[in-house]
């Protein structure tokens, strides 16, 4: 059975004032662990720099539990993004749990850290308004790639 897995470090740190704080509405009161590691996920993929998770790890969430499907695929993709040439041969490497959770890990390890620095730097409100403008910075470089204004 595979996990998805967070740093001991994480987890004391990071995790526990989330919780305690309730920050940005992501404690384990308030939503589940597979949201807020799909938020961490998500920041640290969009930071671009898997990192490896500093001393013992620990479960998070088991594999039964992320059963939407297009989480899977969010962590799939992010698995054939980084080993395309690999994936090419043997697409089954992509649906593999056992290859693809550990990736997700590393950004999701990232992303831990991006919590803490955004936490030092924004209340929950703030942060909800910096990322709307970070959303709209993203749609207009999308549509300037496409030539749109």
């Amino acid at each position: 059975m595979a996990f998805l897995n967070i740093s001991t470090k994480n987890k004391k740190g990071v995790l526990a004032d989330v919780d305690r704080q309730d920050y940005f509405r992501l404690s384990n009161s308030t939503s589940s662990r597979l949201t807020l590691y799909n938020f961490v996920f998500a920041l640290g993929y969009n930071n671009g720099l898997p990192s490896e998770l500093d001393g013992p790890k620990e479960s998070l969430i088991r594999e039964e539990y992320v059963k939407d499907q297009p989480k899977r695929f969010l962590y799939s993709a992010a698995y054939f993004a980084a080993h395309e040439a690999e994936c090419m041969g043997n697409l089954e490497k992509i649906t593999s749990s056992d290859n693809v959770f550990p990736l997700a890990d590393k950004f999701a390890n990232t992303g831990f850290s991006v919590l803490s620095d955004l936490m030092k730097k924004y209340d929950d409100k703030a942060l909800a308004l910096k990322l709307i403008a970070d959303m709209d910075d993203m749609n207009a470089q999308f549509l300037s790639d496409f030539g749109e204004q």
